[in-house]
């Protein structure tokens, strides 16, 4: 995700991600561009999700009764 995201390469998702192994980067660089229109559909799936969670959270009646008592912006 961070080389979709940010454009980061391996060494720089490296210095961001110390736990990883370049050798784990590479194997996962190498796995999404196996596999690159699947990968980009899922991610596109996992957005339109998250972005109806979000529609449906914030339009909540909880939400509106929070917002009405200034408890929430």
């Amino acid at each position: 995700m961070d080389h979709i995201a940010h454009g980061w390469d391996a060494d720089e998702i490296r210095r961001q991600h110390p736990e990883l192994s370049l050798a784990q980067i590479h194997s996962a660089l190498a796995f999404y561009y196996d596999n690159k229109s699947e990968m980009e559909e899922s991610i596109s799936d996992s957005l339109d999700f998250s972005r109806e969670l979000e529609a449906r959270i914030t339009s909540s009646p909880m939400i509106a009764r929070l917002r009405a008592t200034k408890l929430m912006k």
